[in-house]
């Protein structure tokens, strides 16, 4: 059974969560602690910091 897609939307929200969370720590934080601050699975925040950071050319802070 294949598991429900997130709406565009969601994904909006869910990457503008991890970048929020991201000023407040200019030293950056490892997925695992960027996951617990954000309060989001792990493997969500890995598959947005690896889309963001390859696909768009952006530097995070990690």
């Amino acid at each position: 059974m294949q598991q429900d897609q997130p709406t565009s939307s969601q994904v909006i929200a869910r990457t503008a969560l991890i970048l929020h969370t991201l000023e407040n720590f200019p030293q950056g934080l490892s997925i695992s602690a960027l996951a617990r601050a954000a309060a989001m699975p792990r493997t969500t925040v890995h598959r947005l910091v690896t889309s963001l950071s390859g696909g768009y050319g952006i530097s995070l802070p990690l």
